[in-house]
Order: structure tokens, then sequence, then C-alpha cells
């Protein structure tokens, strides 16, 4: 029957003689064009029935899957019938998206009744054999009739589920007890005796009506339980019905079976056959697989072992079968062999033999058929072929129809593979196209930078190069190198082996690392380089090693001169802090002697105080005047360039000689002079003055005065560079002082009048023009300094 498609009110049915009410709504109408093709009903809001005649469109099918859920979860639906019986060939892509959808939700269902005939009927009991998780929740019927009977059925009973009659653990009581269902009374005993528990098994036998045997086994089995279990059955089977019955074997609850204990069942199987007339098993994946495996094993049994998805299954399929041999549950009728007369046997035997000739030409047939399509689907471009469709009762009609599907599936999987290469065809023309313009791009990026950018394979041949690396290499190697050679060729020592070799192989690793290198060039010129070694992968293999060097020499000299001067800056800020700080306590100290002097001066009468006060200030003056010029002296050291002539040292020595003679008694101190000048020299005169004055400066003015001869010998000797020193035998410098004397505004002796900035000028001074001094000095004895000077000028 089938419910009529595009009806948007309820309807009524009869089915089994009773009235139901079927239920629908406008958006549960599915379209494709203006005909519904599909539809959802609800009876008696716990059934939902999907309704199909044709075609739907792909688009739909998330729509209608959203509508099922929605109604599952809106309301008690735990059945679902999906009748598909009209619908023509599900292309493969939506099976699959059917499928997906079906799995998920099944969560939410206890059972699907699926309505199909044909080819889909067959497609179904494929997929039932791909999805053992869903054999147990899968009807295939033949109409939604049957399902809705079938439904009806259930709901109608009124008892707990027919596994609680069968606990595993039965030792409380025991039976019999008497049970309605499906239509049939059962009384099922048990007794103590029958039930046997381990700590990792349990194991209970039920009779049922004296001629239905139910083992119900959970838990792990071993050899010791599988013989309790037997001898438990001979028990049993004493209280069988001509002591032979159909056996039920739950082994849903299995979790482990090992090797002793199947070793034990199969011995046990030849000795069963005499109580057993068929053993229906119920079973989980586990024991699936050694059942399989136990049928290969003893062929015998398969005429007398019927798998079931359930135990309800197993059940009824048992009563089914004794009702079909023409008994009941209480009472056997059984013909026996010894009853048919010789003709009748004959007769019996001679269409057996028919059947069996029949059978095996029927097989035959269709083996030559499946080995001919399949040799077409192995020696053919296409699938042309035509499939036989063989009657629904023919044993080989589900694998026809699935290999039917086969067929369509390959057909359509040959034109999208076909329609696919063609557009990657395109599209390998079209990426070719790009990767030989950035081939080429990338080409002229690498020749126009000045980097050496190469690559290695894994033997160390070169693999590309660049020019900028090819002429480094021709430069500082003498090899001239071409794609395809040894990378060894260039690597002629000990240490670039070592660094080269030991680095690729790191990188062949598949690790990418850069390091900083300092080269030197085959013109003793040192470079700063960065090498950077990079992996070149392909199909996750590294198949060689890309790497790049890069010259940043100039960077590395910016950052080094960066930091002198930076240095160079931080050390003059330190000197002008200082010397702010000394200079304006110096020009400060003559400056207060200076007013002081003024307010006495205007205070005192007398001619010859006044002089005297004259006196004071003028040397006051005298005092600013010689720090303003020693000032002067250093700001023109920093600042002013060097200026080259020639020196005439006899000519400035006399000068200043005769310049200090205004200062002290010069006829008390017996200069020594002597100058070797017969090669010309040229320097900067100022500094040469400068470094000379204040040196002879310092000699006179610290004047030993305790000895009576003060002697001062100055000596100027010009060869390939000019030295010139100077001794006398005054105070001396002590040993704590010798390291400061050079420093800004250090004074030694405060007896003495001075600026402190004499020998500091005189160190800067030689400093600028790139000579040394030398300090020799014993306290009470006397000094000596030796000036050594280049006779030309490297740098301003």
């Amino acid at each position: 029957m089938i419910f009529d498609l595009g009806k948007t009110e309820d309807q009524v049915i009869v089915v089994g003689g009773k009235e139901i009410i079927v239920k629908t709504k406008p958006e549960w109408i599915f379209y494709k064009g203006a005909d519904p093709v599909l539809q959802l009903f609800m009876i008696k809001d716990n059934l939902l029935v999907i309704q199909s005649v044709g075609d739907v469109p792909k688009n739909e099918y998330s729509n209608i899957f959203m509508q099922i859920e929605n109604i599952i979860l809106q309301s008690p639906v735990k059945m679902s019938v999906l009748a598909y019986s009209n619908v023509p060939f599900l292309g493969r892509e939506i099976r699959i998206f059917i499928i997906r959808e079906e799995e998920r939700l099944r969560n939410y269902l206890d059972k699907y009744y699926f309505i199909s005939k044909g080819k889909g009927k067959s497609l179904l009991n494929v997929y039932k054999n791909m999805h053992p998780v869903f054999r147990k929740k899968l009807l295939v019927l033949d109409s939604i009739n049957e399902a809705i009977l079938e439904h009806i059925h259930e709901k109608s009973e009124n008892i707990p589920d027919i596994t609680q009659v069968f606990p595993i653990e039965a030792y409380e009581k025991d039976y019999p007890i008497e049970v309605k269902w499906r239509g049939y009374f059962l009384s099922i005993r048990h007794l103590e005796s029958w039930s046997y528990k381990t700590n990792k098994s349990t194991f209970s036998g039920f009779l049922v009506n004296n001629k239905i045997l139910v083992y119900r086994v959970s838990g792990s089995v071993d050899e010791q339980f599988g013989l309790k279990i037997f001898q438990i059955g001979k028990q049993i089977v004493k209280h069988i019905d001509n002591g032979k019955a159909i056996i039920i074997s739950d082994y849903s609850n299995v979790k482990r079976i090992d090797k002793h204990a199947r070793i034990v069942f199969e011995k046990l199987n030849f000795q069963s056959d005499k109580a057993r007339i068929l053993e229906f098993v119920n079973s989980n994946t586990l024991m699936e697989a050694v059942i399989s495996i136990q049928l290969m094993v003893q062929p015998g049994l398969r005429k007398k072992l019927i798998v079931c998805q359930t135990f309800d299954e197993a059940l009824f399929s048992a009563i089914e079968k004794i009702n079909q041999q023409g008994q009941t549950l209480y009472k056997s009728k059984d013909r026996k062999l010894d009853s048919y007369s010789s003709s009748q046997l004959k007769r019996i035997i001679l269409n057996l033999n028919e059947e069996l000739e029949q059978t095996i030409l029927n097989r035959s047939e269709r083996i030559d058929q499946f080995i001919e399509m399949f040799s077409k689907i192995t020696w053919q471009q296409d699938f042309s072929f035509k499939i036989p469709t063989p009657d629904e009762e023919d044993p080989f009609y589900n694998l026809f129809t699935a290999f039917y599907f086969l067929k369509k599936d390959l057909n359509n999987l040959f034109k999208e593979v076909k329609v696919l290469n063609e557009e990657l065809e395109v599209k390998v023309r079209e990426k070719a196209g790009d990767i030989l313009n950035k081939e080429a791009n990338l080409e002229s990026v690498i020749e126009a930078t000045n980097d050496l950018i190469f690559s290695v394979d894994t033997d160390l041949n070169i693999i590309v190069m660049n020019y900028p690396f090819r002429e480094f290499v021709r430069i500082n190697f003498d090899v001239d190198l071409k794609s395809g050679d040894s990378f060894l060729k260039v690597l002629r020592t000990d240490s670039l082996k070592h660094f080269w070799v030991n680095n690729l192989k790191t990188s062949f690793q598949g690790k990418s690392f850069s390091l900083t290198e300092r080269w030197k060039t085959n013109m003793g010129e040192i470079i700063f380089v960065n090498i950077s070694f990079n992996p070149i992968v392909s199909n996750d293999l590294v198949t060689g090693v890309s790497i790049f060097v890069k010259d940043f020499t100039e960077e590395v000299e910016s950052k080094n001169l960066l930091k002198t001067k930076n240095d160079e800056l931080v050390s003059l800020n330190k000197q002008l802090d200082r010397f702010i700080y000394s200079a304006s306590h110096e020009l400060r100290s003559p400056l207060s002697s200076l007013m002081g002097l003024i307010n006495n001066f205007r205070k005192e009468n007398e001619k010859k105080s006044k002089e005297l006060y004259l006196d004071l200030m003028e040397g006051s003056v005298h005092k600013m005047d010689a720090f303003i010029k020693e000032i002067l002296y250093y700001t023109k050291n920093a600042r002013s360039e060097i200026k080259m002539e020639k020196i005439d040292f006899r000519k400035i020595l006399i000068g200043i000689i005769n310049e200090w003679a205004f200062e002290i008694d010069i006829n008390s101190i017996d200069v020594e002079l002597n100058v070797n000048d017969n090669i010309k020299f040229k320097s900067d005169k100022f500094r040469i003055e400068l470094i000379l004055n204040n040196i002879i400066g310092n000699s006179i003015k610290f004047i030993d005065s305790k000895k009576k001869n003060h002697k001062l010998s100055i000596s100027v000797d010009v060869n390939n560079f000019l030295e010139i020193v100077i001794s006398d035998n005054g105070r001396g410098i002590s040993e704590e002082y010798k390291e400061k004397v050079f420093e800004m505004f250090f004074r030694g002796h405060e007896d003495v009048q001075g600026t402190g900035l004499g020998l500091f000028l005189v160190k800067e001074a030689v400093s600028a023009l790139e000579g040394q001094i030398f300090l020799t000095s014993e306290l009470n004895k006397g000094t000596e300094f030796k000036v050594i000077l280049p006779k030309h000028k490297a740098k301003k």
C-alpha cells in the first residue's frame, strides 16, 4: 500500500482490521518540479514513514534529513519506515549521502523498516553486510502494511524485553514460568543446577516447552568453562521430548573465547548432533568471526547452524521452524524414514537428484556469467556488457544485483574521471605555462642579485648556480664549475670539507638554518657572509639543498664604525662634562681672587700697598689668560685639521726657551740642546710647538729647589721617524701619579701654578699626529719624556 502523496490533511487507513490515523504537514512534502516525490507521515506519534515514488533532487536531501531530525527530536519517535519500493536507481553519490545521514539518525531510533523490492532489496542486503552494527536495527520488508502490522503487534504486546525473560544470572528460583509472547504461550523451565558462574564468565540454561533449549553465555570463556557448559547441557537434554531440540545459543555478551575453549566446542558439536535439530546463534562481531571459522572447519554444521541478529529473532525463528515442520510447541509429528515404502524412497531420491543436477547446472551457468562479466571489466575499455536478471528466488539474485550497482557506479566513475581528466589537462597546461613564466622570472631574479646562490643534490653534485657564485669560485678557487660537477672540487682543504659536508648533512635531514662566517678572499680581503641552508623536498623526501650566501661586510664595517664613533662620543661627552666642571672652577678662582683684591685696593690708602695689590691683580689676570690660552689650544687641537709643513726644530726650541726666560731665571738652568734634523721633516707646526712647549714648561716649573745644579736636556733626532727626548733632574713624579699626569686638569703639586691641561694637551696632540709618548720618572731624581712621531700623516 502506498500513501497518497501531496495531501496535507490527516488520513485514516485500515491495517489488520484496525483504523489508523496518519498525520502529515505541508512542510513534509518535497517536490521535483510540480510533482511531489517524497513525503513524511506520522503514525501513532512513534512511527515515522518516509514514502518516495521518484527521483529526489540532490539539493533536497539535506532539507529532508533536517526535517526528519526535527520530527525525531520533537516527538517520541523510535521506529521509522523508509518506503523506497518505487524509487528508480539511486546514484552512488546519493547513496553515500543517504547512508551517512541514516547512520547519524539511527542513534535516535530503535528500528528501521526498509521497504524495497528487487534490486533495491538486494542493495539493502549488501548494505547490511557492510555495516554489522546496523543489522539489529534494519529490517528489510516487502510492504508498508507488513511494517505497520509488525509495529502494531510489538506495541500491543504488554511484556518485557524477551531477553529479560531469560536472565543470564538465573539463580534465585527454579522456573517454570508462563509467558505470552507474539501470540505464543511459552513455558520456560530453569533449574538452579543449570547455571554456572566464575569470576570471568556466567552461563544459564533454559528449556522452552520441552522443545527449545536456550543457552545464554557472557564474559570470557576458557576450556574448563566450556566443559562445564557441556556437562550442564547433557543434564538439560534429559528433560527434552524425544531427546532432540532446537538450540538457541546467545553469545552476544561473550567478550573472549580462548583457543582451548574453541577446540572443546568443535569436539562437542559432533557429540551434540544427536540432541540438535537446528541451532540459532545470536552473537556479537567477535563470535561471528569465530563461528565463520568454525563453519569452514566443520562444513557439516552449515545445515544445522543459523546466525541471527537478535535473540528475539532467534527465538521467533525457532518457533516458526517447529510450526513449518507441522509441529506444535507441545508435541512432535516427525515422520520416520522407515515409514516410507521402497518406491516412495526411490521417487524422493530421484527428485533430489534432479534438483541437485539442476542446482549444479544453474551454479555453473551463473559462475560462467560472472567470469564473463569480470573479464569484460578487465579487458574492455567500457562497461557495456549486460547483466542477466535472474528471478528473485534465484540464490544468486542478490549477487547479480550488487554487481549491477557496481557496473552503474563504475560507468559513472569512468565518466566523472574522463571529465576530470579533461579539466585536469587544461589546468596542467595552464599550470605549466605559469611554471615556465615563474621559472623564467626566478632565473632572472637569481642572476640579477649579487648574492651567491647554488644548490646541490644528495651526492653533492651542483644542480643550479648563478653567475656571481660561478665567478666567486673561479676567482678564489681557480675552478670553472658547471652544473653536474661535484661541489667537492671546490673543497680542497680539510677545514672547508668539514664545514660544508657537516652542514649539508644536517640540511639533508630536513633542517633549515643559517650561519654567519668570516671569509678571507684570494686577495687577502676579509669579508663577512651569512650562509642559509634550505632543504629541497619532493614527495616528503629531501632531494637536495639550496644555499644562499649573502655578503654583509659593509653592514659589519658600518656597525663597527658606528660603535667606534659611539665610543668616541661617549668619551668626548665625559671629557666635556669634566672640562666644563673644571674649567668653570679654574676660571672662577682667579676671578674671585681678582674681585677680592679690587675691594681691598679701594680700601687701601698707602701707595706701596696699592702697588702690591696691583701686582697681585696682574698675577690673577695672567693666570686667567694662561688658562684661556690652554683652552684655546685644546679647542684648536681637537677641531683643526692637520696642516703639513716643514719643521725647523732648532728655531722652535730657541723661541720656547727665550719665552720662558721672561717667566724665570733661565740662567740658573743648564740647558743642553741637541738637534739632528738634516733630514727634512714635515708635520703640523702648531701641534709640534704645543708638545715641546708644554713638556719643556713642565721641566722648568718643576725644578728641584733643593738642588744646586738644575739640568734640562732636549734631544731631537729625525730619521725614518721623529724622536724627541726631554729630560730633567727636577722633582720627579711618584709612581702613583704616573698614570694620571696625562689626565685633564690633573695637578700633582699645588705649590706650582698651572692649569692641569698641559700634559693632557700633549697627549692629545701626539694622538692627533698618530705618535706615541713614553714617561720615565723617579721621585726626587728627575723625569724623561720620549715622543715618537711618524714622518707622514695617515689621517686627519
